[in-house]
């Protein structure tokens, strides 16, 4: 069993951004010829990941999946999420969510953060220790 506080956290940002996600999504009025909203989901290996499209035309990604480790080729935010993004003609992410630091889920957002505009980012508040949470923080920090 998770211990309490990651449980606590898990929720805190699941809350915190869906009422981000869906007061954006109530902003505005959608256009008819496009769906209100879209959510893709992707094949990123152990981690998971979405991508939102939201009725004002804004863009969310959750969770990034593997990358910047040394020990596997496979980066998921360089072979998958951004050819994905291309492919759509995505050049901007509004929001990113990280459900918690470990570089299965935050891992490929490095090389996406690098690459593109990234508005707010959200993520659980808890400390980690690995290198590709310090790599992120140092992306955040220089691009702040």
């Amino acid at each position: 069993m998770l211990p309490r506080k990651w449980i606590l956290a898990f929720a805190s940002i699941c809350i915190g951004a869906s009422t981000t996600v869906f007061a954006e999504a109530r902003e505005g009025e959608p256009d008819p010829a496009k769906p209100t909203l879209r959510v893709h989901m992707l094949d990123i290996g152990q981690g998971d990941g979405l991508i939102v499209e939201l009725p004002s035309g804004k863009k969310v990604l959750i969770d990034g999946g593997d990358g910047n480790n040394p020990y596997n080729k496979y980066d998921a935010g360089r072979d998958t999420i951004l050819p994905i993004l291309n492919k759509m003609d995505i050049d901007r992410v509004d929001y990113v969510i990280c459900t918690h630091p470990h570089a299965d889920h935050i891992g490929g957002m490095i090389v996406l953060m690098r690459a593109m505009e990234v508005g707010t980012i959200y993520d659980s508040g808890l400390v980690y220790t690995s290198e590709t949470y310090r790599s992120m923080l140092k992306i955040i920090e220089t691009n702040a």
